[in-house]
């Protein structure tokens, strides 16, 4: 299994609670609005909570906020209400094709982020590379400046010593 990555929280850390709140309001506001929504837009509704989540708190609670969307998107919305059972069994196709899209969703919200934070890795490695190209320009000019100080002042020095040896002798 791979090692969760630095700033990605570990398996079951939190999220969960979080993600049923957020179904359970959803459901709250959408039982509430039944008279002006019509089921698409309870499932758009749905559909918009399990991208936050995934977004939010990565892929088991977008897991578990596909589930229950469905859950209760068939308890509370598809006839005969308050039961899981269904009569058209067109909601079944209804029901996979909002868990699928949830997780396809899902699964590309994550790899945003996982792009995102590569991204972020492979400029502060830029920026680490351009620090140390950016000291060793430095380090090259100021070897180049004393080189040619150290001439200087090598040549001013053997001048006057070559004239009072020469009148030395």
């Amino acid at each position: 299994m791979n090692a969760p990555l630095p700033d990605e929280r570990p398996p079951f850390a939190d999220g969960y609670p979080q993600t049923v709140a957020l179904i359970a309001l959803t459901t709250a506001a959408a039982v509430g609005s039944r008279r002006w929504l019509a089921l698409p837009d309870v499932a758009m509704l749905y559909l918009l909570v399990i991208v936050a989540v995934a977004v939010r708190y990565g892929r088991g609670p977008s897991v578990l906020a596909s589930a229950l969307s469905v859950a209760t998107y068939d308890f509370f919305f598809i006839a005969p209400y308050y039961t899981f059972a269904v009569d058209d069994l067109r909601n079944l196709l209804t029901f996979v094709t909002m868990f699928v899209i949830g997780q396809l969703i899902a699964a590309l919200t994550l790899r945003i982020r996982r792009d995102a934070r590569t991204a972020r890795a492979r400029e502060a490695r830029a920026a680490a590379l351009a620090d140390e190209a950016r000291a060793a320009s430095l380090k090259a000019h100021t070897e180049a400046m004393r080189s040619t100080l150290l001439s200087a002042v090598s040549h001013d020095l053997r001048t006057p010593l070559a004239a009072l040896t020469g009148a030395a002798t």
